[in-house]
């Protein structure tokens, strides 16, 4: 096990002439980064200054700079010690988003920037879990279970929530942060951001009659917001919009009611995947899934399962 990390190897000083390149990639590295996935990745910064002895400090003083290959090894030593898979990966990306903003100010070199994203590979082991591939009779039973469902509105926001996650194969995240005006219907796309770029994603021709029903009948109400996704309550009113762990909650909550396992958005989004990729190949899957490298796309296809035909569903 390496040594861990002493802050005191760390300059604690960000040099006058640098502090307006520093605030600088810290804006750009929040861009990154919308609705609730900004407040998680907000706090995996301010939980990594506490690991490198800036517990008190702002995070615009905060060298990030200073952070090398040797001394996130050191970290991921400590973490496997205390923290999930989950939790060490969020971090992980933390630490590759601010030193790339880092370089992008001229802070560090492309040489040093490239050294700690090259830790990806060695760190690949801690990737575990990338969804399990969900059949189409579980996904007959969720929508049958809104279908049954006497709660009128709760049961439609859940049918359009099932074709965000399961036609689309958006995260969590993404399909919260969908708006009503992204939806194109009649060219079967959806406009999201991925990574603080707006980039249009594909939507299976079933998905289209739940989301179209659930668009319809919440726009009748004034509390409605602006995403898609809405919180609807027990009297059966919408809230406003729902969050990415509300989605989370939602579903689970809808797996429930239908008689199946628990499932999560990441369970969608590679059944999804493995179902799109067995009928237009995995380039088609890795533009449907907003994947920047096919690696990422082959990921979720490690299966013998086959996918299934959802234009019948």
């Amino acid at each position: 096990m390496a040594n861990p990390i002493d802050p005191n190897d760390l300059d604690h000083s960000i040099l006058p002439e640098n502090i307006f390149f520093a605030q600088q990639a810290l804006k750009q590295y929040f861009l990154h980064f919308i609705g609730d996935s900004r407040t998680t990745m907000f706090n995996c910064l301010k939980y990594l200054a506490r690991d490198i002895g800036y517990d008190d400090s702002r995070l615009e003083s905060v060298p990030w700079q200073r952070l090398d290959a040797p001394s996130i090894i050191s970290l991921v030593s400590e973490w496997k010690q205390k923290y999930s898979t989950a939790t060490i990966e969020l971090r992980l990306i933390a630490v590759r988003k601010i030193l790339r903003c880092c370089m992008a100010q001229g802070l560090i070199t492309d040489r040093q920037y490239r050294e700690v994203d090259a830790l990806r590979f060695e760190f690949e082991q801690l990737r575990d879990y990338r969804g399990v591939y969900v059949n189409s009779d579980t996904i007959v039973n969720l929508m049958r279970s809104c279908l049954n469902d006497e709660r009128y509105l709760l049961a439609l926001r859940d049918c359009a929530m099932v074709a965000l996650l399961f036609g689309a194969g958006l995260r969590r995240a993404e399909a919260s942060a969908v708006r009503r005006h992204d939806v194109d219907l009649k060219n079967t796309s959806l406009q999201i951001f991925n990574k603080g770029k707006l980039t249009s994603r594909r939507l299976l021709n079933w998905a289209h009659e739940p989301l179209i029903n659930w668009l319809e009948e919440s726009g009748n109400h004034i509390d409605c917001g602006d995403c898609i996704l809405q919180r609807v309550s027990k009297s059966g009113r919408i809230l406003g919009n729902l969050t990415a762990d509300g989605l989370y909650s939602a579903l689970r909550s809808r797996c429930l009611e239908a008689g199946i396992c628990p499932l999560g958005p990441h369970d969608a989004r590679r059944t999804f995947a493995m179902d799109f990729s067995h009928k237009y190949g995995l380039s088609a899957a890795q533009i449907a899934l907003g994947h920047k490298s096919i690696s990422s796309t082959l990921k979720y296809d490690q299966s013998g399962d086959q996918g299934s035909e959802w234009a019948e569903f």
